[in-house]
């Protein structure tokens, strides 16, 4: 602070002193004197050394209103303080560079005005420097928090994903163990195990590569093809490296459950889910749909576009939360299946 303080203050002096070499020079009367030149250097150097004081007084003297009185009244008897000190420490150098002028009362009266607005003015650029420093603070805790708020908010997202999804897998389990397919059911259970192990180590990451997402997806859908067997086939496509791409965690298994739901377990003829993911520019892009080879049996199971379950549900908020308007959800239901395509902005695992 005291080297920044004498650059400071040196600056000024140097453009005083140059200032008023050149009105002497164009009135014709010469550039100042050497002992007028090295008293106004050695002022600038005793306001450098007040100007760390003047910071530190304005630190522990807020103006806000309730202390605005106090302070102003403190901040006035310092200026005048260092007034009088700046007269009394100029006067040795005063009596050996101009010894006429060494009386130190009208020299006071005569610096009082030029000592009063160096003090305001350095106050004011202190206070400047502190309430920005505050401001910059003030605004770094206000982000940490809202980055606080919108995690506790993705927690319950998840919070209710997580139970939603083991209850509809167990859903699966029970019913091969119903229908007496008890090794079927036991593949079922170790497969499912791997699913909660993979979902336990997704808790706290709000995103994940793409990678991640899919291999967690293939072991859900291993385990509905335990259930529905050569009913449901199943068709993964990812374009270029997009693999590497970060998306929110269980992303895609509400989707790839609505395909089933309204695909397998509403139609009776055989069912393709086919999942695709691709980069187009600064966008990544991830599809599912479901296509029955018997659309016509089940006219009513056209799923509901606006995504109200639970799982859709959720998948919008974490969306909403991750992304705000920089995403889109798009659910469109025909006779033959139903289409779901996610669009977010393209983000690669090593820059996260």
């Amino acid at each position: 602070m005291w080297l920044i303080s004498w650059l400071v203050w040196s600056g000024l002096a140097a453009f005083s002193l140059a200032q008023a070499a050149a009105a002497r020079v164009w009135s014709g009367c010469g550039g100042p004197t050497l002992p007028k030149a090295l008293l106004g250097i050695e002022s600038m150097w005793l306001w450098a050394a007040f100007t760390p004081l003047i910071l530190s007084w304005c630190l522990r003297l807020p103006l806000e209103r309730d202390h605005r009185t106090r302070s102003l009244a403190w901040h006035a008897a310092a200026a005048l303080g260092l007034a009088v000190a700046d007269v009394v420490i100029d006067t040795p150098f005063v009596a050996w560079l101009a010894p006429g002028e060494v009386a130190i009362v009208p020299r006071f009266f005569q610096q009082a005005f030029i000592n009063t607005f160096s003090y305001a003015a350095t106050a004011g650029i202190c206070y400047a420097l502190a309430y920005g420093r505050q401001l910059a603070d003030r605004r770094a805790r206000d982000a940490v928090r809202e980055a606080e708020l919108l995690r506790a908010r993705l927690d319950a997202v998840a919070a209710r994903l997580h139970p939603h999804f083991l209850f509809n897998a167990l859903h699966s389990v029970t019913a091969l163990i119903r229908s007496g397919e008890r090794s079927a059911a036991v593949g079922a259970v170790v497969t499912l195990s791997a699913l909660l192990r993979a979902a336990l180590q997704t808790d706290g990451e709000a995103q994940v590569p793409l990678h991640r997402e899919l291999d967690w997806v293939r072991d859900y859908l291993a385990l509905e093809q335990i259930r529905f067997q050569d009913r449901l086939q199943v068709e993964l496509a990812v374009h270029g490296e997009v693999d590497r791409a970060m998306v929110p965690a269980l992303l895609l298994q509400p989707l790839v459950e609505n395909a089933i739901r309204h695909g397998v377990g509403a139609r009776t003829g055989n069912v393709r889910v086919a999942i695709a993911a691709w980069r187009d520019g600064d966008q990544l892009y991830l599809e599912v749909q479901d296509a029955s080879s018997d659309p016509g049996v089940a006219n009513a199971a056209i799923a509901d576009t606006t995504g109200t379950g639970l799982g859709l549900r959720a998948t919008r908020e974490r969306l909403d939360h991750l992304f705000g308007a920089a995403y889109s959800l798009e659910l469109v239901s025909t006779q033959s299946g139903t289409h779901a395509r996610v669009a977010l902005p393209y983000r690669a695992e090593a820059s996260a």
